[in-house]
């Protein structure tokens, strides 16, 4: 019937209808299964000004160099200085993931989402004035 059998259903047939001559023929697409939207997760830290002024602040405060003064090896003079930089980042700056669909632009926030499903929450139920 088809050259796109894969994607449809075998044909049924039905007898004429009413006087016609002619034989009624209906073909339906195969099920689909379901694909799970394509998501990705976006990592980054939060990078305002007063949480930088305050990780400023932070390494201000701490006495680094009298900590690297302790260490006899250079390694350990690595490590202390990435670990007093890392537990200030994670402290002041953590690590924050958002979720983001593949086919969504970049300008539509969680924000801007949840707007348009209170408006359309709002148009199902006929309040027009909150629409």
């Amino acid at each position: 019937m088809t050259n796109l059998d894969q994607y449809y259903q075998e044909p049924e047939k039905f007898s004429p209808f009413s006087l016609s001559d002619y034989v009624s023929i209906v073909i339906q697409p195969r099920a689909r299964s379901k694909i799970p939207k394509a998501t990705f997760k976006i990592k980054s830290r939060d990078t305002r000004p007063s949480k930088r002024f305050a990780f400023r602040q932070y390494l201000e405060q701490v006495n680094i160099q009298s900590l690297l003064d302790e260490k006899e090896s250079c390694e350990d003079q690595v490590t202390t200085f990435e670990s007093i930089i890392k537990y200030g980042l994670d402290t002041l700056l953590p690590v924050r993931s958002k979720i983001r669909f593949a086919n969504d632009p970049p300008w539509i926030s969680k924000k801007l989402k949840q707007l348009i499903r209170q408006r359309q929450k709002s148009l199902h139920q006929g309040d027009l004035r909150t629409f």
